[in-house]
């Protein structure tokens, strides 16, 4: 599959969710960063996210308008997929 330009969700900013946003940058895709927590500190999480890559970051609830550009979303192990976003982008 080629990554290049695909718009990809990556859901959760702990250590898988970090592996993954690497590894979509290596391989080129437009990447979109959800920290589901609303009061995590966007200082925090810009700290502990990988330098030099390109992305954009929502903490919060994922808008309607991001969620239908999106073409595949890689959850972290602890996001329940059951959650109304989730199964809206299934």
């Amino acid at each position: 599959m080629n990554w290049k330009e695909k718009k990809v969700l990556v859901v959760g900013t702990g250590i898988s969710g970090i592996a993954a946003i690497k590894l979509l940058d290596k391989m080129g895709a437009e990447i979109t960063v959800l920290e589901g927590n609303e009061k995590a500190d966007k200082d925090d999480i810009v700290r502990k996210l990988p330098q030099g890559i390109d992305y954009r970051l929502i903490i919060g609830e994922l808008p309607e308008s991001i969620m239908d550009q999106l073409e595949l979303a890689v959850l972290s192990p602890g996001v329940p997929t059951d959650l109304p976003f989730v199964e809206k982008l299934q």
